[in-house]
C-alpha cells in the first residue's frame, strides 16, 4: 500500500470530524459559542485556532508566505463554518495533487519562534490531523457540557459510515 491513500483517509476524517463539531455547535447560542470555559478559551477560540493552524500548515507545505498573524477574526459560527469550508476545499485540492514521492519530500520552514525546521511532508500532515484531534476533544468536552455532544468521532466511525472522501 502506498502512503497516499491512508493520508487522504486521515484528511477526509479530519474534515468529517470538524464538521461533526460544527454541526453540534448549531444548537448553541451566540453567547455560548463565545463564552470562555475554565481554560479561558471559548469554542470560537478553539475552532479558530485549529482553522488557523490548518491554513498556516497548508501555506508551509506549498512553500508560500505565512498568511497572517494568527487565526482570522471570526465571531460567529456561520463565519467559522464558511471559512473552514473554504480551507477544507484548499486542503482537498492540495491532496489531489500529491503522490507518494511528494509525501516523502522534506519541507523546510521557520516556525513561529523563528527556529528553522524540516520534516517530510507526511509527518507534517500527520501532525495537523493529530493537532486537530487534540483540540476537537477539547471542543467536544465544551459541547458536552452544553448538552450538545457531537457524538462518537472516532476514525472507525467515519470509515464505517462510508463518508470517506
Amino acid at each position: 500500500m502506498t502512503m497516499l491513500e491512508p493520508m487522504r483517509t486521515l484528511f477526509g476524517y479530519n474534515a468529517w470530524a470538524n464538521g461533526q463539531l460544527l454541526q453540534a455547535s448549531t444548537a448553541l447560542t451566540s453567547e455560548q459559542f463565545m463564552a470562555a470555559d475554565d481554560s479561558a478559551e471559548s469554542l470560537r477560540d478553539v475552532f479558530t485556532h485549529v482553522l488557523g493552524a490548518e491554513w498556516n500548515w497548508l501555506h508551509r507545505w506549498k512553500q508560500q508566505p505565512r498568511p497572517g498573524d494568527g487565526p482570522p477574526s471570526l465571531t460567529t459560527l456561520l463565519e467559522v463554518r464558511d471559512r473552514w469550508r473554504d480551507v477544507t476545499r484548499h486542503l482537498e485540492a492540495f491532496m489531489m495533487d500529491l503522490d507518494d514521492a511528494a509525501l516523502e519530500r522534506t519541507i523546510e520552514y521557520t516556525n513561529n519562534a523563528g527556529d528553522h525546521m524540516a520534516y517530510p511532508l507526511w509527518q507534517m500532515m500527520t501532525h495537523v490531523v493529530n493537532h486537530g484531534t487534540q483540540h476537537r476533544s477539547e471542543a467536544a468536552a465544551m459541547l458536552t457540557r452544553y448538552r450538545c455532544s457531537p457524538g462518537d468521532m472516532d476514525v472507525l466511525v467515519y470509515i464505517d459510515q462510508g463518508d470517506m472522501r
